[in-house]
């Protein structure tokens, strides 16, 4: 096994946007649908996210980053609250969630702040310690951005019924755009076939996160694989969307199978269960 660093993951927020992102793509509310962004960025989501073989920064980390702004998330927040004070708790709450807290004074709001209305007099103390904090998250944006981008992938790559349903949606978006991808990138694709390559590797972080995501059991039949899994063996590392539907080897779809459900899943087949291990049972 290969050691991964222990990180801040940032789930307030990245619960937010994860649902945020799942009304979008179920119920197509908003220009940010991951068909929009396909559209739009086509030939720039080939040349960042390989579907020839799984990567770390996946279709679906794509996505994300490309629907979320922090700046702009600032500007909203400052334009709704009631406050200083009411946008001063949100700024600190961000950088609390994504570990970036600063050692910087904070405004003590009192009588000589009016916590009504916004405080946009320069002589006022709040204001100026509000405005170095404002500073700090915006010096951080990009950080502050990665960190939501990071947590939101983990909650929604742990969603079986989304990840199936995510990638039957890119399936299909393969299909409709498959000459389009050979002639932009034609090692990505079996041209006798006009499907995308099977990948010829499995790497250590990817068999980890799906031992990990799918609780050492098989998706289908529930039977521990934990055993199968050591130096001189291999996971049975399935397509959920097999590449014979236009799927593709982007990380998110790949899901861990017993030696017997990976024989006998068709090839046509996008079989996929619901079924996950609790932390405990009520």
């Amino acid at each position: 096994m290969s050691k991964i660093d222990h990180e801040t993951l940032s789930y307030n927020h990245g619960l937010y946007q994860a649902n945020l992102l799942m009304q979008i793509f179920y119920y197509n509310d908003n220009d940010y649908s991951f068909l929009d962004v396909w559209e739009d960025n086509k030939e720039d989501i080939l040349n960042t996210v390989p579907l020839n073989k799984p990567s770390k920064w996946t279709l679906l980390h794509y996505w994300i980053d490309t629907s979320f702004h922090v700046e702009d998330d600032i500007k909203e927040i400052f334009k709704f609250t009631a406050g200083s004070k009411e946008y001063f708790e949100m700024l600190k709450d961000y950088l609390i969630d994504t570990g970036l807290l600063p050692n910087l004074e904070e405004p003590n709001f009192g009588d000589s702040c009016d916590q009504e209305d916004q405080c946009y007099d320069s002589t006022c103390k709040c204001w100026k310690l509000i405005s170095a904090w404002e500073d700090h998250f915006l010096m951080n944006a990009d950080n502050v951005k990665k960190s939501i981008v990071h947590a939101t992938f983990q909650i929604m790559f742990n969603n079986r019924r989304f990840m199936h349903d995510f990638n039957v949606m890119v399936a299909k978006l393969i299909e409709k755009d498959i000459d389009f991808i050979i002639e932009k990138k034609p090692e990505y694709i079996s041209l006798k076939k006009k499907r995308v390559k099977r990948a010829t590797y499995w790497p250590i972080w990817l068999k980890q996160a799906l031992l990990y995501r799918d609780k050492g059991t098989c998706v289908l039949c529930r039977k521990d694989v934990t055993s199968q899994y050591h130096i001189a063996s291999d996971l049975e590392i399935d397509h959920i969307v097999p590449l014979d539907l236009y799927g593709t080897n982007d990380s998110t779809n790949f899901q861990l199978l017993c030696k017997s459900c990976n024989a006998s899943k068709q090839a046509g087949s996008t079989s996929t269960n619901l079924i996950n291990v609790p932390f405990w049972n009520i």
